[in-house]
């Protein structure tokens, strides 16, 4: 995922389209609910970095 953020900066990536891009290491489409969790994740550290 984060791959794909640095390879399209300043372009917005919705879910549908990470979902599309993303796979596991088996090459399978990464769950929707991982997708979601991951966001969750990022979305927690860069508030806590930016809050400090």
């Amino acid at each position: 995922m984060l791959y794909l953020f640095c390879k399209n900066p300043r372009q917005v990536l919705t879910r549908q389209r990470l979902l599309e891009r993303l796979r596991d290491v088996d090459e399978k489409f990464v769950d929707e609910h991982t997708l979601t969790t991951s966001i969750s994740r990022i979305r927690g550290k860069i508030e806590t970095e930016g809050d400090t």
